[in-house]
């Protein structure tokens, strides 16, 4: 009975495989007669052909073997290369004027040479990526790992939703004080004092802390009423308040991916077809509203100076809006797709660093990794730490920008490791990329359980790792400041343990099975 249930098995994976592989081989013959008959660049088409059909593998691989999980990292981080550099290229190849947009004065002309070299790069990269991902590696190495029992734990036992309140309250509080000394914008003011926003900020984190934990509480519950509803609903606007206030268009990721994750995790499993339709209304909304209206009340804050108090920044809200009304429909496109087509810089960020690397700047052999080994002391210990800011180096000395300004530029993890090791940074780090991302994925959600403190954990993992424009460097390090912190907040909670026990605060080690 097993051998013929394995045989229906076999099958049905079989012919998943096959209908996307004549799918696939059928989208290349047509795509690439078309290309050749009607396009004065065939190449750059084809290129990008390969690198969508290389970034669908893993959600082919997914279906076959029937363990396609929408939130298992692999999945955005295939959707967020396709869109930086696929459909950027196809964005470039329209609108070729828009390419290194951000340069400082008038930029170097690129032919399509280096947007072909900067494809193919990126093809092999992400290869390898898939490589280590889909590698015995990962599953021997998370074996190998100790596993907290709190991993194990919910969020249901006496005064949790207190608890949740305060971890909010103080994350509020801290962000206040920050507002009211102009330090919670996008902007750093002249002459601020790193030792204390570093610790405001970490602090101010709290908000969006307890706002994941009550999420992962209101969807683990038996049952969800309205009164477990309103003071999430009360939450999510004060978050989305802040995001505006603050000028992060990153910030409203998290706000909704958040429950997303939760809701997927630990209530229902969410399929690609039930999410399709929120995530299209979510980047109808981030493209239309978020965009131009971050984008205009940021000019404002620029033009005015740093918000102080939230009556100012509902005053700014109100010329934003008086602003945008003004605009026609043509106007109005140029404020929000333009913008959202231009934030995608990783075609822009990779071709600049093929161009000038070795003849403008010389290849780091790991200069830019250095910082590693130094983001860890906490600026409280050493007030002269430099300050880390590779993405403002890498916009002065590849974008022209002056040293003065703040601004950033996104390196690229691709781009970085070859601007430090050339094409054999790309291809051990990719793949040991792909290793972190399976076993990041595995500890916390298959190994973990998916327990309500596991995906506690994996959401702040999931967010970190799936930016693929900061610096290899600095992310780890961030990364797992921000675990130590959670970690920290799930031994307050004291969880209760699976079963009867309740956590006595001490995080027990074993293996995993």
């Amino acid at each position: 009975m097993s051998n013929l249930s394995d045989i229906r098995k076999f099958n049905t994976q079989e012919h998943y495989l096959t209908l996307g592989g004549l799918f696939l081989a059928v989208s290349i013959a047509i795509f690439s007669v078309a290309v050749l008959l009607m396009a004065d660049t065939p190449l750059t088409y084809f290129l990008v052909l390969v690198l969508l059909v290389v970034t669908l593998i893993p959600v082919f691989i997914g279906i076959a073997s029937k363990s396609f999980d929408i939130f298992e990292l692999i999945y955005p981080i295939s959707a967020i290369y396709f869109l930086y550099f696929g459909v950027r290229t196809l964005y470039i190849l329209n609108f070729p004027a828009d390419l290194h947009l951000m340069y400082w004065g008038h930029p170097p002309t690129i032919d399509f040479d280096i947007i072909n070299l900067t494809l193919g790069y990126t093809i092999v990269g992400f290869v390898f990526l898939l490589i280590g991902y889909c590698s015995f590696i990962p599953k021997i190495m998370c074996k190998s790992l100790p596993r907290l029992r709190l991993l194990k734990s919910s969020l249901h036992g006496r005064g949790i939703v207190k608890k949740i309140y305060l971890i909010y309250a103080v994350g509020i509080l801290f962000r206040l004080i920050l507002l009211s000394r102009g330090l919670g914008l996008f902007m750093l003011p002249e002459g601020a004092d790193l030792t204390f926003l570093n610790i405001m900020q970490v602090l101010s984190g709290f908000a969006i802390f307890g706002y994941a934990l009550y999420s992962i509480w209101l969807f683990s519950s038996s049952k969800i009423t309205k009164r477990k509803l309103i003071p999430w609903l009360v939450m999510l606007t004060i978050e989305a308040g802040w995001a505006f206030l603050s000028g992060w268009k990153g910030a409203f990721i998290p706000l909704v991916g958040i429950p997303l994750i939760a809701y997927h995790y630990l209530r229902q499993r969410l399929s690609i077809w039930r999410i399709l339709l929120p995530a299209t209304v979510g980047i109808l909304i981030l493209i239309f509203v978020i965009f131009p209206v971050i984008n205009a009340y940021r000019v404002i804050v620029w033009g005015e100076g740093p918000v102080v108090s939230v009556g100012e920044f509902l005053s700014h809200m109100g010329i934003v809006h008086d602003k945008l009304r003004g605009y026609s429909w043509s106007e109005f496109q140029q404020i929000s797709l333009r913008p959202f087509m231009n934030r995608m810089v990783g075609l822009d960020s990779f071709s600049m660093i093929l161009m000038k690397t070795p003849e403008a700047v010389d290849f780091q052999m790991g200069g830019t990794l250095r910082y590693f080994f130094i983001a860890w002391i906490p600026r409280v210990l050493w007030e002269e730490k430099p300050i880390i800011d590779i993405g403002r180096w890498f916009a002065v000395n590849f974008f022209n920008q002056p040293p003065g300004i703040q601004n950033s530029m996104a390196i690229m993890n691709i781009g970085e490791l070859y601007l430090n090791f050339h094409i054999l940074g790309i291809i051990l780090g990719m793949f040991f990329l792909g290793i972190i991302y399976k076993i990041a994925y595995l500890y916390f959600v298959k190994y973990g359980k998916a327990s309500a403190i596991s995906v506690f954990l994996y959401i702040f993992v999931f967010f970190g790792l799936i930016n693929i424009e900061g610096s290899i460097a600095t992310i780890p390090v961030i990364l797992l400041q921000t675990l130590f912190l959670l970690f920290l907040i799930s031994w307050f909670l004291k969880i209760k343990i699976s079963g009867n026990h309740m956590g006595t605060g001490i995080a027990r080690v074993e293996k995993v099975p």
